[in-house]
């Protein structure tokens, strides 16, 4: 059989599984996702959810520092 990517949804052909970190959307994490994240550095969680990926409640310089380990390129480059 097929396997399910996890965080996808096999109904629906157009989902795809979410990944840590890419705030872009773009099947990456990169300097674009960590400018996107930069954006709203010392805002609560609520103005971008995703950007609080440590989970704290608000976006600090901690998040970044996480998202950057999550890079898919050496030194967070983009394609």
């Amino acid at each position: 059989g097929e396997e399910v990517a996890k965080g996808s949804d096999p109904l629906n052909p157009n989902s795809v599984p979410t990944i840590t970190g890419d705030l872009d959307n773009d099947g990456d994490v990169d300097q674009n996702d960590l400018n996107i994240l930069l954006t709203y550095r010392n805002q609560p969680a609520s103005e971008c959810p995703e950007c609080d990926i440590d989970g704290d409640g608000i976006i600090t310089v901690l998040d970044a520092r996480k998202l950057v380990l999550l890079c898919t390129r050496p030194r967070c480059a983009t394609e």
